[in-house]
């Protein structure tokens, strides 16, 4: 299985089973996407294609009470007045908020609906360049992939993964995403306080999940990102969240792979249902 990640006009591809080539090729355009294709004979390759975040909008809900073959559809016109276009022309997909132990007994989804025309422009170059579109998923489940394989299945664990432009976060257990939460700030940004944010929105979801799931408090806090993140940063949210905290590069999961897109590209390596 291929990853490939859209991120800012460009493309990382990543590759982490199997024989032969592994690691990540990223800040390719399409020409340079065909040429990785031919280089490492990847041609008709299945691959799981990851959307840039600026084509979709992800948005928590809860689930329609309609037979599964009609929820898509359903979700479409319950989220219809929260997109900033035209729902109509949308991509509509859904995946589980965590799993059904929740306190209050509601059915928790998450709705993702991307732009057609983004989605069918990427799949057509994704094909030229020899490629087959698997699925089409989005960042933070292809951060799920990359959490569910740090830590054991039932004790669950907060992925924190810091860009160049902010930081998503990300509470997995047992394979499953419960929450997750976007903060537009640079963690190793001497300007202001930018940890503080980043801390903030941890605690929302850890809160969330604690008040809306019955499961054990979650114990663990992986950072990863494009670049470094200083260790005092790492060890400041991990005392000040009482959580065990540990850097943890990508390379240690996918050796050769770091950099803008790869985390994405190899966590859709890894898996692909959800």
């Amino acid at each position: 299985m291929i990853g490939l990640a859209q991120r800012a006009g460009r493309l990382a591809i990543a590759r982490t089973h199997g024989a032969g080539w592994t690691g990540c090729d990223r800040e390719l355009d399409f020409e340079g996407l065909r040429a990785g294709v031919r280089q490492h004979r990847l041609r008709r390759a299945q691959t799981h294609l990851v959307l840039d975040r600026q084509s979709f909008r992800l948005l928590p809900t809860e689930a329609p009470d309609v037979p599964a073959a009609e929820l898509n559809e359903a979700v479409r016109w319950q989220i219809a007045d929260l997109v900033d276009f035209d729902i109509t022309d949308a991509v509509v997909d859904h995946c589980p908020m965590g799993d059904s132990n929740r306190h209050d007994g509601k059915h928790m989804i998450y709705a993702v609906a991307a732009r057609q025309d983004a989605v069918r422009d990427a799949i057509h170059q994704v094909r030229r360049a020899g490629l087959r579109v698997h699925q089409v998923g989005i960042p933070e489940l292809a951060l799920r992939n990359l959490a569910s394989h740090l830590t054991q299945p039932a004790q669950g664990i907060a992925l924190l993964y810091a860009e160049a432009d902010g930081a998503t976060v990300v509470l997995v257990r047992d394979g499953r995403l419960f929450v997750t939460r976007r903060v537009e700030v640079q963690l190793n940004n001497e300007g202001g306080n930018p940890l503080d944010s980043v801390l903030l929105e941890i605690q929302r979801a850890l809160d969330y999940f604690d008040g809306h799931f019955a499961h054990s408090p979650i114990r663990q806090l992986a950072v990863m990102g494009d670049d470094p993140v200083e260790d005092e940063a790492v060890q400041y949210l991990g005392g000040s969240l009482r959580m065990e905290a540990r850097w943890v590069p990508l390379d240690s999961i996918a050796p050769g792979s770091g950099g803008p897109g790869c985390a994405f590209a190899t966590g859709a390596s890894l898996g692909v249902d959800g």
